[in-house]
């Protein structure tokens, strides 16, 4: 087998371009799987995370009492034999018609404006 230098210099390339074909392929599926590892693990602490609070969350709704409080406060359930009574909220009035003019007592501002007004017109 005689070869020439660059027949030689050819088919060295040719073997180097094989091989590193050959590893190449590996070392990517290597590097694809550890990236799927850190996904996987990321996602398993959240869920294990996530388990631990549904399992405090259900030792916690296994209490007859909590779930007797619970009934009563989101459902308004009540025992055999206590009333149940509910207020409904009401609207403060926004403002008041006084002498004719409108005076804003709903906040402090308008108190504060309100009075400083008062004293204003009062000495004019």
């Amino acid at each position: 087998m005689n070869l020439s230098i660059a027949q030689h210099r050819l088919l060295m390339f040719a073997i180097v371009a094989a091989a590193v074909a050959i590893l190449f392929v590996p070392v990517e599926q290597f590097v694809q799987q550890r990236h799927q590892i850190s996904t996987v693990a990321t996602s398993l602490a959240r869920l294990r995370t996530q388990d631990a609070k549904l399992s405090a969350e259900s030792k916690r709704l296994s209490d007859p009492n909590e779930l007797a409080l619970l009934a009563r406060q989101r459902l308004g359930l009540v025992r055999p034999g206590e009333r149940a009574y509910f207020i409904e909220p009401t609207t403060a009035p926004k403002h008041v018609v006084a002498a004719g003019h409108e005076v804003h007592h709903a906040t402090w501002f308008g108190r504060a404006w309100h009075w400083l007004t008062s004293h204003i017109r009062g000495r004019s």
